[in-house]
């Protein structure tokens, strides 16, 4: 993860964006990257499940199974 986040901060002060985010849709989550170089981990429902979305955590640590376990 920590070089994910590296490639971000890098990707992100080029393209002057102050975020950005990838979804890994069979587990419902998403993952935003921020220019800080945190990470926030959110559960991303398909609408037609009629479910919230919600915050897990920020945490630069947290690996993806986890997240996947939240």
């Amino acid at each position: 993860m920590r070089i994910c986040v590296a490639a971000a901060k890098t990707i992100l002060l080029y393209i002057n964006k102050p975020w950005r985010s990838k979804h890994e849709k069979e587990n419902y989550l998403r993952i935003e990257f921020n220019k800080s170089g945190a990470v926030t981990y959110y559960d991303e429902f398909p609408k037609h499940m009629s479910l919230k979305g919600k915050k897990l955590c920020e945490y630069l640590g947290m690996t993806l199974d986890v997240a996947r376990f939240f």
